[in-house]
């Protein structure tokens, strides 16, 4: 009986953080403060900021915030006569779980039929923040002629970041698996709270960082996203883009840990053509602690060209 009562001990140790995810319920779609549209791999949440004449800008965020992130940055544009469209990747916020693996034809094919939906025809200026940088660059080498212009925020693809690296390893181990789904999300909610008081642009995006944590299909996402989207540099990507001569804005934060500054240097030998500018004393958090300066920057950039 004591053997029988330790394997069903073991069994259920082993799958409790799959069983939790699994029970997470979807997210209450009428707290949306965007709207939702149906895209091809299900309903996507977005929202527009900014007159409806104005120079259309799309953002699109990274790994584990919701669009919210962009929040200041888009807020500001819009004030200063931008068009700033911003949706949550699938997985992540309001947008529906995932129904497949988050690779980068995944990844474009939800821009894709967002633009498509919105009826985005003319060439636009296209921001990325952390993994976000990661897919507009393959989107703009995929679709040059579609981008204006290309804003890159502490960018993922320049090498490896702990996320994908953990993902990798859980991808046929059981053992990381666990240590992804049960482990990883402990330590995630531990820092997350640490980060709670910390000032941000972004009213609540810590605690809606929190909220999403206990959202269905949250951490499959987060782990397919670095199984299968972040292993790889981008290097090829942004030599395309370099040859076809598309405006690049790429800006560091000094005391990112996650994307660190050192990337810059790398960045620069695939694309000498680039800007580059660093928020100092800002961390990976950069695009809602410092959300008015980028948005200066990218301002100043556009009016430029």
């Amino acid at each position: 009986m004591l053997l029988w009562l330790g394997v069903l001990g073991v069994v259920l140790l082993v799958a409790a953080p799959f069983l939790w995810d699994w029970t997470r319920p979807t997210p209450e779609i009428r707290d949306a403060p965007g709207e939702l549209v149906a895209l091809g791999h299900g309903a996507t949440h977005y929202r527009w900021f900014g007159p409806e004449e104005g120079p259309v800008v799309v953002a699109v965020h990274g790994l584990t915030t919701p669009m919210q992130a962009w929040q200041a940055v888009a807020e500001q544009l819009g004030q200063d006569g931008y068009r700033v469209l911003c949706y949550d990747l699938y997985g992540r916020g309001y947008s529906d779980p995932p129904v497949e693996k988050q690779d980068k034809a995944h990844f474009l094919g939800q821009l894709t039929d967002l633009l498509s939906d919105q009826g985005i025809d003319e060439p636009f200026v296209l921001m990325g923040f952390s993994m976000g940088g990661a897919i507009v660059t393959d989107f703009a080498a995929a679709q040059p002629a579609r981008v204006a212009q290309l804003v890159l925020v502490a960018p993922a693809g320049i090498t490896q970041t702990s996320w994908d690296v953990a993902a990798q390893k859980g991808a046929r181990a059981l053992w990381n698996a666990w240590v992804f789904f049960g482990v990883k999300r402990v330590a995630f909610l531990r820092d997350l709270k640490k980060a709670a008081g910390q000032p941000s642009e972004v009213a609540n995006i810590v605690p809606t960082q929190i909220w999403q944590l206990n959202q269905a299909g949250f951490w499959p996402a987060v782990r397919s996203s670095g199984r299968d989207f972040l292993g790889a540099e981008h290097a090829e990507a942004h030599r395309v883009i370099r040859d076809h001569d598309i405006p690049v804005l790429a800006i560091w934060a000094e005391e990112d840990d996650v994307i660190p500054l050192a990337n810059m240097g790398k960045f620069a030998r695939w694309n000498p053509k680039a800007q580059h500018e660093v928020i100092r004393g800002a961390d990976h958090a950069v695009a809602y602690t410092h959300g008015r300066e980028i948005a200066a920057l990218v301002k100043a950039r556009i009016e430029a060209l």
